[in-house]
């Protein structure tokens, strides 16, 4: 078999994710060679540009879902919660491997706590849905744009630029980067983006041979609980760069709990709506009617256009 060309963002947090599903697909199938092949996105670009968030959707996805496309690569690597809710035309998502823990954390030089946070106090945050939440907890702290992959922000935190930073959890377990102090937000107070903490393997849809292959990386609960979140974005006609937080997690009983949050931008107004059941469909459903009930499409409305 010819070696299979897996497509990557080429930071170095998106190397080791794809480094991580190289040696997977390699150890599911050991005449299979796996080469990394990395891909320059508009979202790679766009880090040296000060703005809090860049809304064009997919801009860390699309170059590497052309490349597909034209077959330049055979798989794509992607973060999740970077992947637009619907693929082109011709792609999938083969798998969704284990999910790590999608939590966002707080991380210090000096081990603050979100009680610490206040008037004076800067944060740095490139999400409008981290800085919507920020701001819903104590609308004096003081929200800094913050660019640039997750080395850079954290060397940010280490050189004294930033007092504290909100990054993702599951990036920091990846990049096995333990050298700072972190506390993870309860999700009471920062709900995760959708996927977040999820790898998704993308693939095309006609090749039956890859995609058989890939799916032995897919671990079902993951799989299930992302579709759920991915889904209630879609249904608010939310893109990925929208203040919305949403997560869904398996009970013990095989009960899905959904729980979404649509806020303002500056974080004043903040919906909430958390919903569980046996049923996947129906609980997205009852969740997103809650929150057009309760006026999100208002909130989301200045954002249609990142759809």
């Amino acid at each position: 078999m010819k070696p299979i060309r897996l497509g990557t963002r080429g930071s170095q947090l998106a190397l080791v994710q794809a480094q991580s599903v190289k040696e997977q697909l390699e150890l599911i199938e050991p005449s299979v060679q796996v080469e990394i092949v990395p891909v320059r996105t508009k979202g790679d670009e766009s880090q040296a540009r000060p703005a809090i968030d860049d809304g064009d959707t997919g801009i860390f996805t699309k170059a590497i879902e052309d490349a597909l496309l034209r077959d330049e690569v055979d798989v794509a690597v992607h973060s999740l919660k970077d992947l637009p809710t619907v693929q082109p035309e011709g792609l999938a998502i083969g798998a969704v491997p284990e999910r790590l823990d999608p939590h966002d954390v707080l991380v210090s030089r000096d081990g603050l706590t979100t009680g610490d946070l206040g008037r004076g106090i800067r944060v740095g945050t490139g999400s409008v849905r981290r800085r919507a939440q920020l701001l819903a907890l104590n609308d004096e702290i003081e929200v800094v744009a913050l660019r640039g992959n997750l080395d850079t922000r954290l060397r940010r935190v280490a050189d004294g630029d930033f007092p504290a930073i909100v990054v993702a959890k599951a990036g920091l377990i990846r990049m096995q980067r333990d050298d700072l102090p972190t506390v993870s937000l309860p999700f009471d107070k920062m709900l995760p983006a959708a996927g977040q903490g999820a790898l998704a393997v993308e693939v095309r849809e006609a090749d039956s041979a890859l995609m058989d292959l890939v799916a032995e990386l897919n671990h079902a609960p993951s799989a299930l609980t992302t579709h759920a979140e991915r889904m209630v974005l879609h249904r608010l006609g939310a893109g990925c760069h929208v203040p919305v937080g949403v997560l869904a997690e398996l009970h013990a009983d095989g009960d899905i709990q959904v729980r979404c949050a649509v806020f303002s931008r500056n974080g004043r107004t903040a919906l909430w709506a958390r919903l569980s059941g046996e049923d996947v469909v129906p609980v997205v459903e009852a969740v997103v009617e809650d929150l057009i009930g309760q006026g999100a499409s208002q909130l989301i409305e200045p954002w249609r256009d990142d759809r």
